[in-house]
């Protein structure tokens, strides 16, 4: 096919199996990379690994868009390595890929692959089946003539492997020396050792390609220089300078160090120690230096009396008159308090703490040097009439903050006041913003914590950010904000057996448990394994045991016990006691989880999730299906993810609403934080409900607040359809309950009894 290794890609589903194929490859250029992580891109060839570990189902290769991601990643060819038959059995779409494939003679049990260079074929079925050709040739020496003329040893290898000789090289040099090096390596210089004479009649032992000319003999000699000195030299050394130290006496009568230099410029400074005073020295202290080196000041220590009439240890060379006395001072300040600073230091301000009084009267406590201002309240009256607030030592304030009433809010029960200063500029009569906290209890429950003037004039609570209380669709609590959608389930399959819970991931298919079936009785028992459907009904016969409260046991034999006079429950037919410990009828059963809405299968008394029940093991894993077709849906949902994001950022740009500012931030990769599918599905709705409201012009103050949030909620919307209906607006919220909700929650999705799709209000596919 002519294909280069950049146009071949291998996929697997697995992120584990994935790392052992890149280590296998190590440095060749094949790319390499997960299903998931391969949307949207392509290549010529794709090698598609379908291989998994364990026997029990396929896992996630049983979704359908998986799949067809998978397969349509090739433009010119796809391998595909796996076990078909099970893939069939669990998989109506590999059951059709299987008929297209055998319809194209494309199944193969085995690959013979053919030595371009020997004709021989090697069979692949197995693993080791690739140790016949461990170098992708085939297993016979290659035995190609190669350049040097020797034929290649090596095993037969892929053709475009350089071909490397390991014979010894048969080359010889000018002077009829072998080349040590192998065959495939450079000869370069010949390294054998040869005797050779030099010009001045030494002989000397060089590598054969020195050139003679090149040596320098290295026979030692004795010579007399011009200054008297003797040296030992090599034979053709033509620089020769005397080593020897010079010794004659310098101008200072010490000897030069200097080596030999034949004429009176001696070293410029003599390195034996100096015989003078040091520099400033007031007695009789010789300088430690050397003798050409500038003399120190004089650092011995002595003591003198200072001007300051202290006396003071110092250096010998330092001058009294100038010398700063580190001693504490003896002078008096104004105030009478001794200076409390060093003897050579400015007498500064007092800092002795005491009681000090004031020019306005009042007494302080603080330093005598540094007085602090009062901070007494003031006890001035401003033209207002109303008292100062500030303190006594800070200036009166020229705006007085005292409240007022300014006028009454409509829907506001706080009361509304604007400061005295306004009162200047501002008529009585002006109704203020109440910017108190709304604190009605909204839809939700939770208390609203907007502030009241927002609240009344757009007719919307602000975005509750308490913790999320609501169920999800498979039962758990939403770990989310109260005021916004509630995110697919991240947390493990509450399914469980009477092995253990379920492994796998919330949404996604349960492994079917192998153990054996534990649902038995005195008179019944089940063969079946535990993930299999049961293969006993019912035991009508009643348990009869005796319990603690010493009443009988009325439960059916095999089930949960219970006592009915001690629960207070009223006789009835068929009753059962769950796990949640509820007892309960089985028609009641029945009749709470035959409802149309998408939930786990639950107690029609508490309406808690019944994970584990042989009696209803397949109603259970029924409605764990619907579970799992909605968590495809959200899945299916946010593969367009990129597509909606490209979709709703052209319709903001062409409505030009300053409004949607932050959601385009967000839009455009403009704040750090990851947009989420949940995210981008409430900036839809958003965009939904704003286009909406926008259409009436007695609604933009409403139209405007929901287009300034990022965030909004089912129960939100809901609140927005209420008033509308209120206002008898019937166009606007029929429109607004059309608007789709891709929130996980519970009791917002329910099944078409025509079509069985999962839907909200109504189906419209059905239109019901």
């Amino acid at each position: 096919l002519g294909i280069k290794p950049m146009e071949i890609t291998i996929l697997t589903a697995y992120s584990g199996q994935l790392e052992i194929i890149r280590q296998m490859l190590g440095n060749v250029i094949i790319q390499s990379d997960t299903i998931d992580n391969y949307q949207g891109q392509e290549n010529e060839v794709v090698l598609l690994s379908l291989v998994r570990s364990g026997s029990s189902g396929i896992g996630f290769l049983a979704t359908d868009n998986r799949v067809s991601v998978a397969l349509s990643r090739a433009r010119r060819g796809i391998v595909i390595l796996g076990n078909l038959d099970q893939l069939c059995q669990h998989s109506e779409m590999w059951g059709k890929v299987r008929s297209i494939l055998s319809e194209q003679n494309s199944i193969l049990s085995q690959v013979d692959m053919k030595c371009d260079t020997h004709g021989n074929v090697t069979t692949i079925r197995e693993r080791k089946d690739f140790d016949k050709s461990p170098l992708g040739g085939c297993n016979t020496i290659c035995g190609l003539i190669l350049n040097c003329s020797h034929p290649c040893s090596k095993n037969c290898h892929y053709l475009n492997q350089r071909h490397k000789c390991d014979n010894p090289c048969e080359k010889m040099c000018k002077n009829n020396h072998q080349c040590q090096k192998l065959c495939d390596e450079l000869c370069g210089l010949c390294e054998t050792p040869v005797e050779i004479t030099l010009d001045c009649g030494h002989e000397t032992s060089v590598r054969c390609h020195v050139r003679r000319e090149e040596v320098q003999c290295q026979e030692k000699t004795i010579i007399n220089l011009p200054c008297g000195h003797s040296l030992s030299t090599t034979c053709r050394q033509e620089e020769i300078v005397c080593s020897e130290p010079c010794h004659e006496m310098m101008t200072c009568g010490h000897p030069c160090d200097l080596a030999c230099h034949g004429d009176d410029h001696h070293q410029i400074k003599c390195q034996n120690l100096c015989n003078r005073n040091s520099r400033g020295c007031q007695s009789d202290h010789k300088c430690p230096g050397k003798c050409g080196d500038e003399c120190d000041p004089c650092g011995v220590i002595i003591t003198l009396t200072l001007p300051c009439s202290h006396q003071a240890d110092i250096e010998c060379s330092v001058n009294a008159e100038g010398y700063e006395c580190i001693k504490k001072c003896v002078r008096l300040l104004p105030c009478g308090h001794p200076c409390k600073a060093l003897c050579y230091e400015k007498c500064e301000t007092c800092k002795i703490w005491g009681e000090i009084q004031l020019d306005c009267g009042h007494t302080v406590t603080g330093q005598c040097g540094n007085q602090p201002p009062c901070i007494e309240k003031c006890e001035k009256t401003l033209p207002c009439g109303h008292s100062c607030k500030e303190l006594c030592g800070a200036p009166c304030a020229k705006k007085c903050e005292e409240l007022v009433t300014a006028g009454s809010l409509d829907d506001c029960s706080h009361g509304a006041f604007i400061s005295c200063f306004t009162t200047i500029t501002t008529s009585e009569d002006k109704v203020a913003n109440c910017t108190e906290k709304c604190g009605k209890t909204q839809s939700c429950g939770h208390p609203c914590q907007g502030t009241c003037y927002t609240c009344s004039s757009t007719r919307l609570h602000a975005t509750c950010n308490a913790p999320c209380k609501r169920k999800l669709v498979c039962g758990h609590i939403c770990p989310s904000i109260c005021g916004s959608f509630c995110p697919p389930c991240k947390q493990k399959c509450p399914l469980a057996c009477s092995h253990g819970h379920c492994k796998t991931k919330c949404g996604e298919e349960c492994r079917p448990c192998k153990e054996k079936c534990t649902w038995k009785c005195d008179h019944k028992k089940c063969s079946k394994k535990c993930g299999s459907k049961c293969n006993r009904s019912l035991c009508k016969d009643k348990c009869g045991k005796t319990l603690e409260c010493g009443h009988r046991c009325e439960a059916f034999c095999g089930e949960l016990c219970f006592c009915a006079p001690c629960s207070n429950t009223k006789s009835a037919p068929n009753l059962l006691r769950l796990g949640c410990d509820c007892i309960v009828s089985l028609d009641q059963v029945s009749a709470h989880n035959l409802a149309e809405g998408v939930h786990m299968f639950q107690c029609p008394a508490c309406s808690q999730t019944i994970v584990n029940n042989p009696l209803f093991k397949d109603a259970i894993a029924g409605r764990y299906q619907d579970v799992q077709r909605l968590a495809d849906n959200f899945f299916a949902h946010n593969l367009k993810l990129t597509e909606r994001k490209t979709n709703l950022a052209d319709n903001l740009e062409e409505g030009e609403n300053a409004c949607f500012a932050e959601i385009r931030k967000v839009l455009e990769g403009g704040l750090k934080t990851r947009l989420t599918n949940t995210d981008l599905s409430m900036f839809e709705a958003i965009f939904q409900i704003y286009q909406i409201l926008a259409d009436h012009t007695h609604l933009s103050a409403m139209a405007q607040a929901v287009a300034n949030t990022k965030i909004i909620s089912k129960s939100k919307i809901e609140e927005i359809v209420q008033f509308l209906k209120m206002k008898q607006n019937e166009e606007a919220s029929k429109e607004i309950e059309e608007v789709k909700i891709y929130s996980y929650e519970s009791g917002l999705w329910k099944i078409c009894k025509s079509c069985c799709d999962i839907v909200q209000n109504r189906c419209r596919k059905c239109d019901k």
